[in-house]
């Protein structure tokens, strides 16, 4: 692959982004339109709250779920570009004043081109979005948090 200039960024094309050796990687789809693959995804997952309680004169704690809180996701590496449609949606977030900024998105598992797993997540909107150091190579990319209510596997 030929190297890319740091400072002049083109839009970054699928077989640009995910390196030759590469079999496993992501598709980020949001309400339906393949936004980008990327490499690594992290968060995705349910914690559990534990409410612990006593019963009578007996000793012993006992524990029982509680509340479930779907966690934040991270897309790292995200390929910036002018026309990035994640930056639409952080500017609808940002401006919003009703709740067409929640989207739908799926994260899609890809592995030698061909979809093993997809997520389906739910009233999504951007948490963070934090660009990596502006230095080098790494400037042509940002990492983006998304707020998740609820997710499930498709």
């Amino acid at each position: 692959m030929a190297e890319r200039i740091p400072n002049v960024p083109k839009k970054p094309q699928f077989d640009e982004i995910l390196r030759s050796d590469n079999s496993i990687y992501y598709i980020l789809e949001i309400e339906g339109v393949a936004i980008f693959p990327v490499n690594a995804i992290s968060g995705l997952g349910i914690e559990t709250q534990v409410v612990e309680f006593t019963d009578g004169d007996n000793p012993l704690t006992h524990k029982r779920p509680g509340r479930f809180t779907y966690n934040n996701i991270t897309v790292h590496n995200i390929p910036i570009t002018k026309d990035l449609p994640i930056y639409d949606w952080v500017e609808i977030t940002r401006h919003a004043t009703d709740t067409s900024y929640r989207k739908t998105m799926s994260i899609i598992m890809m592995v030698d081109g061909k979809e093993v797993n997809r997520w389906n997540c739910f009233n999504c909107f951007p948490a963070s979005f934090v660009y990596h150091p502006m230095e080098t190579e790494a400037a042509l990319y940002a990492d983006m948090t998304i707020a998740v209510e609820w997710f499930e596997d498709a």
